[in-house]
């Protein structure tokens, strides 16, 4: 099984293109996988798509990326989900969600196997997968077993707050609950704000996070902060033209544990490797606004 196992939604993103919208592959852990799949990481998804056209589609295009597709499943009577991203002139995007409860909300417990889990090095998740009932008590199994069997486990808040239909406070109570149980953190500066009302300073994180858990903190086109331990640091980013931010998020963390693997320490990392890793992520996260779609 491979080695880095991410958990959660593969969605069908409609972005922008001339007067209308056009269909690219979508989905925070989906687009994680294919990330590192494309850079010769050992990677799989565990999700669950619509018995439709979208759904095949989708599982299509990440399976030809050479990711593990054997725990994606299929289900009738809920369709593969949609989102429509829209574009400012300088390439920030904003979601708006379709079909919600959709396919990836009935992954199920019993479909996450501890024999899977065992064999991976790293299972990194985002809070999409933890909102409803189902994927939420299925995607928590993932984490819970990796815990037990000493994997190191990555966190992606992903705050999307059209999901949440203003109920803003019961979005920070819910996201907030599942960073006890990372090692590795990629939370943005506007996301570390909106939950945590802090700024991506070493005074203002003070207490926020343990000092045992790796944390990127990432700023746009300004890098990223990077905390673990005693050791805290900006790392520039990389001037490039933005067209579509889409998906940086997720080249970025895709690219932490790229390197977090390649290294073969697990999470003992001097300075050095840690500003290896975040320049090789902001890289990565500036390489993917330079085109339209995440992946």
């Amino acid at each position: 099984m491979p080695k880095i196992i991410c958990i959660g939604e593969i969605l069908a993103d409609f972005v922008p293109e001339g007067k209308g919208h056009i269909l690219r592959p979508g989905g925070a852990p989906s687009n994680v996988a294919v990330n590192l799949a494309r850079w010769g990481a050992d990677s799989a998804i565990i999700s669950k798509t619509g018995d439709d056209f979208l759904g095949r589609f989708l599982t299509g295009f990440v399976k030809s990326n050479h990711v593990d597709v054997s725990c994606v499943y299929k289900i009738k009577g809920y369709k593969t989900g949609l989102v429509f991203v829209f574009l400012d002139k300088s390439g920030e995007r904003d979601f708006t969600f379709y079909g919600h409860p959709s396919a990836d909300t009935m992954l199920m417990p019993s479909e996450i196997k501890e024999s899977v889990i065992k064999k991976c090095s790293i299972l990194h998740f985002g809070s999409i997968s933890t909102m409803y009932k189902n994927n939420g008590a299925a995607t928590l199994k993932g984490v819970k077993l990796a815990k037990k069997y000493g994997k190191i486990v990555s966190y992606d808040p992903n705050v999307r707050l059209n999901l949440w239909e203003g109920r803003h406070d019961a979005a920070k109570k819910h996201i907030k609950k599942y960073f006890k149980y990372a090692d590795i953190i990629k939370i943005s500066d506007t996301e570390l704000k909106f939950l945590f009302g802090k700024t991506p300073d070493k005074k203002g994180i003070k207490g926020v996070f343990r000092e045992d858990q790796l944390v990127f903190i990432s700023a746009g086109k300004n890098g990223c902060y990077v905390k673990f331990g005693d050791v805290f640091f900006h790392s520039p980013g990389i001037k490039v033209k933005a067209i579509d931010t889409t998906g940086a998020g997720d080249a970025f963390i895709a690219g932490v544990l790229f390197m977090v693997d390649k290294t073969g320490k697990g999470l003992c990392l001097d300075e050095k490797h840690l500003r290896e890793i975040a320049s090789f992520a902001n890289a990565k996260g500036a390489k993917a606004v330079m085109k339209k779609g995440a992946v």
